[in-house]
């Protein structure tokens, strides 16, 4: 399927690149992960049987937004690999928006700086406007993962005892216990109950209606697989 992807890709920087185009390589992830996150998704929308993500099947680890020194920087395949992050983090982006909202959020961007260089800041600042009461927030954690190597290692379950309720976790990566904004949506009772959180703590939990609880939750698949699945707890004795 590499010539669809090709091909997709190629159109969709005639928006995100020569509509809008980066003010310098810094923040050329505004051109290369808008073109992924938008093949993927084109191609998903048309043929059920090629999932988006195909290119990796984790996350790359790199940071997305690169400090770079010269024009061969900017084409190198080490820093390239972390567009692909880019292509993730919208995905999660609209699943936490939503489709239509997030459609909405890059109609405004695109119109607002049709002809002109923008920077990662313009995009943030078209998120946080998009975004509602949570729009600050979710602005700051987009901006975190643009900088920052990795992604958060996340765990959600499920309890009916004593009062339903779903728990969120971040497993801290070792940077002095440093903890991440994450935006996460979660689906439980089968896929008939969804919700939406953004996590600042290590754990926070949420209630949830007695029958909706059966024991059983996930991250939405948009965003599964770009946050890190920990190692299962032991058992204790």
């Amino acid at each position: 399927h590499g010539a669809e992807v090709t091909v997709a890709h190629e159109i969709a920087h005639q928006w995100f690149g020569n509509l809008v185009t980066p003010a310098s390589w810094n923040d050329l992830w505004l051109n290369e992960s808008f073109a992924i996150w938008l093949s993927y998704k084109l191609l998903d929308d048309s043929q059920e049987h090629i999932p988006w993500s195909w290119r990796y099947s984790n996350t790359p680890p790199n940071e997305i937004r690169k400090n770079l020194r010269s024009d061969a920087d900017a084409v190198s395949s080490r820093v390239f690999v972390g567009y692909y992050k880019g292509g993730y983090l919208l995905h999660v982006l609209e699943a936490y928006l939503g489709a239509e909202r997030f459609q909405e959020l890059i109609r405004r961007y695109l119109k607002e700086h049709a002809f002109r260089s923008v920077s990662s800041g313009d995009f943030l600042t078209s998120l946080e406007r998009a975004s509602g009461p949570e729009g600050t927030l979710l602005a700051r954690a987009t901006s975190e993962f643009l900088d920052r190597q990795g992604t958060p290692a996340v765990r959600v379950t499920a309890s009916c005892e004593p009062t339903p309720h779903i728990s969120i976790v971040q497993i801290p990566d070792g940077e002095r216990d440093r903890l991440w904004i994450v935006p996460v949506c979660v689906l439980y009772a089968r896929g008939h109950g969804r919700q939406c959180h953004i996590l600042q703590k290590k754990e926070e939990s949420f209630p949830i209606a007695a029958k909706h609880c059966d024991g059983h939750v996930q991250i939405v698949p948009r965003m599964s697989r770009f946050y890190r699945r920990p190692p299962e707890p032991k058992p204790k004795d």
